[in-house]
């Protein structure tokens, strides 16, 4: 079997890039644990790995010298990844950069499969700028290097998306549960997929109706697709209900409230985030107050106030909404950056003073607080970004030009079902799983002739048209 040297090649620059990165933290070091990776959820995944390894308890929280959790709160974080981690971690103990290790192999193999997607959707000199795209994206290279759900979630779920691309081209069952399986697995590391399968029946149907098959076989196909799918997610669905009483995947849903409706009311009154938080949950606490509620209703209650905020301004959600998905799409990163390299970070809340000074605001207040070097991060990484996107609008036009609707839905999908559910929240590590895809449509719009001919074509002729006068 021949070695396919384009796959050699885009392997090992994905995993030295990442790598480059990794010694700069130098993760080994004792120190680095708690001054560089220990910060927002990670320290969550890693109390979770150690309580499962040392009390074969499942839970968030430092247990007591009994062996139970401190706070009886329920957080359901998803377990695949915690899984993960104390898998690694009973190999080679609680060794934190051995698991960057293991998602800097992830990430790397994340750029051979979008290679693979693009060789089979378009061409191979499509898929190999994918993945050489892909392999130098600095919000993956950062994740990769992070304990955290991004990489390895971004891995399962391209993986899904791979068999699913096979399938369509081979009609064969077992693509088909393959890619409901590992759409099963990603959604069990993070649970922002789990309506994605609807999305994906829906797609069968319409690339049926596009090829002209019979409208029966497409939704066998999406029933076998969302069968397996839940028959993936029923062991962690089982659990709960034995162990909380309710078939819920994650506990998330009290966010409506304290993050979503929050940056809405930030927007309409001008106030401070956590003084409108504080606000939001003495609220929250006198609507629970003397019912008796179990956990589970109190975050059911708490959608419920959030979704009811969210409904008397829905124009202005709807702008904070996007606002959050824009501040996504360009957030360079430099605060984390910063932060894996041991320097301290300017960080400066984009979102909330965007949402209170406007684009004026955030650009003065990103001149007045990074430092020169972070300026000058922040600069490259905005125009590597806009170029990125200017090739996937080209990339995307050129598709629907040549009819090529069926490769048009599934990937505006993709990015259309991720940038929803993102939110106000509009943190960069929601970027990381969209990113395989983005690169795909921008590398197709680099090698398209709609880019040559339309663009620089145009510019080309006119000489010889004013010679031939």
């Amino acid at each position: 079997m021949a070695i396919d040297k384009k796959m050699l090649f885009l392997f090992f620059l994905a995993l030295a890039v990442r790598l480059a990165l990794f010694v700069a933290i130098a993760p080994w070091q004792d120190s680095v644990w708690q001054e560089r990776i220990a910060f927002s959820d990670a320290g969550g995944y890693h109390q979770i790995a150690v309580n499962l390894l040392e009390h074969r308890v499942y839970s968030l929280y430092p247990l007591s010298s009994s062996g139970r959790p401190i706070s009886a709160s329920i957080n359901l974080r998803t377990p695949v990844y915690p899984l993960f981690v104390a898998g690694i971690y009973w190999i080679s103990g609680y060794r934190v950069y051995i698991v960057l290790l293991l998602q800097i192999v992830m990430g790397a193999l994340s750029c051979l499969i979008i290679y693979k997607i693009g060789t089979l959707l378009f061409e191979k000199k499509v898929g190999l700028l994918a993945g050489c795209l892909l392999a130098v994206d600095f919000v993956s290279l950062l994740y990769a290097n992070m304990l955290m759900t991004e990489t390895v979630f971004t891995f399962l779920f391209l993986v899904s998306i791979y068999f699913v691309v096979r399938f369509l081209r081979r009609s064969s069952v077992k693509y088909l549960v393959w890619g409901a399986l590992f759409m099963g697995l990603a959604t069990l590391c993070r649970p922002v997929s789990l309506y994605f399968p609807v999305f994906i029946v829906l797609f069968f149907i319409f690339s049926g109706f596009l090829k002209r098959t019979r409208l029966v076989g497409c939704i066998t196909n999406g029933l076998i697709f969302a069968l397996i799918f839940w028959l993936t997610l029923s062991p962690w669905l089982i659990r709960n209900t034995i162990v909380f009483g309710f078939p819920r995947i994650h506990s998330m849903g009290g966010m409506l409230l304290s993050h979503n409706a929050v940056f809405l009311e930030q927007a309409r009154s001008g106030r401070s985030f956590k003084e409108i938080q504080r606000e939001f949950g003495k609220e929250l606490e006198n609507l629970v107050k003397g019912k008796n509620l179990s956990e589970a209703e109190e975050v059911r209650v708490a959608q419920q106030l959030g979704q009811k905020k969210i409904m008397k301004h829905p124009i202005l959600y709807a702008r904070v909404h996007l606002a959050g998905v824009l501040s996504m799409l360009v957030e360079p990163g430099s605060s984390e950056f910063w932060r894996l390299l041991g320097r301290k970070p300017r960080g400066i809340p984009i979102l909330s003073r965007f949402l209170t000074k406007g684009s004026g605001g955030v650009i003065a207040t990103v001149l007045g607080n990074k430092s020169f070097s972070q300026i000058c991060y922040i600069a490259g990484a905005m125009i590597f970004l806009l170029i990125i996107y200017i090739a996937l609008i080209a990339g995307s036009i050129d598709l629907i030009l040549k009819r090529k609707y069926s490769v048009v839905i599934l990937f505006l999908a993709i990015l259309g079902y991720f940038l929803l559910a993102v939110g106000p929240l509009g943190n960069m590590r929601y970027r990381v799983p969209i990113m395989p895809y983005i690169m795909l449509l921008a590398a197709y719009g680099f090698t398209t002739n709609f880019c040559t001919k339309k663009l620089v074509g145009s510019r080309r002729l006119q000489p010889a048209q004013n010679n031939a006068t």
